[in-house]
């Protein structure tokens, strides 16, 4: 009998992985790892604005990535965003998540 070796893909990776197909979906940036990680670093150390809370593992930011204004979905218990909202999507989400 074989034993199954595939490995699961980590909730952290996945996340990665979506941001990284939002940013180009919303933003039209491709983003690398290294830029992942100076968002997370920006947000860490209070470069952004908290814009809210959404559960006590998510919450909003806004910074400035590449001279432009983004807003962030940000996981506090991995360290890292999860995706980024479309300029359109601000208000509707904010109205929501506050």
């Amino acid at each position: 009998m074989s034993v199954n070796t595939k490995k699961r893909t980590q909730k952290k990776e996945t996340q990665r992985a979506h941001f990284r197909r939002r940013m180009y979906q919303r933003h039209g940036w491709r983003i690398t790892n290294n830029d992942i990680e100076e968002i997370s670093r920006a947000i860490r150390e209070g470069e952004s604005v908290c814009l809210g809370r959404q559960s006590l593992r998510v919450t909003l930011h806004r910074l400035t990535f590449n001279d432009k204004e983004i807003v962030v979905v940000y996981d506090t218990n991995r360290n890292q965003p999860v995706t980024v909202l479309a300029d359109d999507m601000t208000p509707q989400i904010m109205e929501e998540a506050l």
